[in-house]
């Protein structure tokens, strides 16, 4: 979660709308800040450490696992 948010703040700095015209960016960064906050707080995240839709390496069975199912 630190490095989301630090990684936001950093990109939001540089393209903010204060900063220059830039305005299209900035709302694609608070658009994927927001949804990767979502992701991380979704219990899925927590027990699978995978994302939506896309395929994961489990370490402990050492095998890729298939796409999780969004609910």
């Amino acid at each position: 979660m630190k490095c989301i948010k630090s990684a936001y703040r950093k990109k939001a700095k540089l393209y903010h709308p204060d900063k220059g015209d830039k305005s299209n960016k900035f709302i694609q960064i608070n658009e994927a800040h927001a949804e990767l906050l979502n992701w991380t707080q979704n219990p899925r995240f927590c027990s699978k450490k995978a994302l939506p839709n896309s395929w994961c390496y489990d370490a402990s069975s050492r095998r890729w696992a298939p796409p999780a199912q969004r609910s």
